[in-house]
């Protein structure tokens, strides 16, 4: 049936007229489109979207998927496009759009549609390949990621463990000579007293 009724819409008309009919719908689909993410902003910023029973006590995330099957990454994106880009949107859709902002960041969209619409002339359709290189003329070259240090933690327990251990050892050798002094002066006490009674009788011995 679809096949049947292409042929006879199309069939007649020049690869022109066919051009041209498609580039309108494009641009119709286009400008139903954004009054599509017009209206559903209205309905999310003013919360109206509650005033459908349904969806009273949901969340506008879960009104757009269960109304519109749509996300509302998707949602976010298509109104950044509309809102700060709408011509450009127009003219090259929202993924052109939405693509040069995750590439290049939002500020240096400006700056790369710019370029892009510098590009095109004469409102002929611009290539994918010339595109992609302006977005890739304002990526931003990724950071190098700092090397990251690997910690054999394991390894490291077992080192203060055996640090531990000997440090144990060490002040039990130190306690062990300590009390070994105390000994040693305890049993050189008596011999001291002697030294000191005899004292005076060396003195006058060898007086």
């Amino acid at each position: 049936m679809i096949k049947e009724e292409m042929e006879s819409k199309l069939k007649s008309q020049s690869i022109k007229q066919i051009e041209a009919g498609i580039r309108g719908n494009h641009n119709k689909s286009l400008g139903a489109q954004r009054e599509m993410i017009i209206a559903l902003s209205y309905l999310k910023y003013s919360k109206r979207y509650k005033e459908n029973p349904q969806y009273k006590t949901n969340n506008f995330s879960s009104y757009l998927i269960g109304m519109f099957n749509m996300r509302l990454n998707t949602f976010e994106e298509m109104g950044l496009a509309y809102r700060h880009f709408p011509e450009e949107t127009m003219k090259y859709g929202v993924g052109v759009v939405a693509k040069v902002r995750r590439k290049c960041g939002p500020i240096k969209q400006k700056v790369a549609l710019d370029e892009i619409n510098a590009i095109q002339k004469n409102n002929k359709p611009i290539s994918r390949d010339k595109i992609e290189r302006v977005i890739q003329k304002y990526t931003p070259v990724p950071k190098e990621k700092a090397t990251r240090i690997v910690v054999d933690w394991e390894m490291k327990y077992h080192e203060e463990v055996k640090a531990h251990r000997e440090t144990k050892i060490f002040l039990a050798n130190a306690n062990e000579q300590i009390e070994k002094l105390k000994k040693s002066v305890l049993e050189l006490q008596p011999l001291r007293k002697i030294k000191t009674m005899l004292q005076p009788l060396f003195a006058e011995a060898r007086a």
